[in-house]
């Protein structure tokens, strides 16, 4: 099955993705930024209130990278890659780049 040509006007408004904020690491927020560090190679941001919410959505994305890893879907090479990255924080104010 061929591929349909991408219409110009739609290849005019795809853009890079370099750096990708999510506020909030929670089931939703974690599965967002793994699915970013997955697709696409761009930084992520990833931003909690507090140290012990931050150290769950670490967990979270983490699990969510080991378990392709572990089913021999990717290398550890790749899950490392994917982890690279990601930053962790709780202030705001790092977003600034995205």
């Amino acid at each position: 099955m061929a591929k349909e040509p991408v219409a110009p006007e739609a290849q005019q408004t795809q853009r890079e993705w370099k750096i990708v904020g999510v506020v909030g690491g929670g089931a939703m927020g974690s599965g967002i930024a793994y699915e970013v560090a997955r697709n696409l190679d761009a930084r992520v941001i990833v931003s909690e209130p507090d140290q012990l919410a931050l150290a769950h959505a670490r967990a979270n994305v983490e699990r969510l990278v080991e378990r392709p890893a572990q089913k021999g879907q990717i290398t550890r090479e790749t899950a490392d890659a994917w982890l690279a990255r990601f930053t962790w924080t709780t202030a705001l104010e790092d977003f600034a780049p995205a």
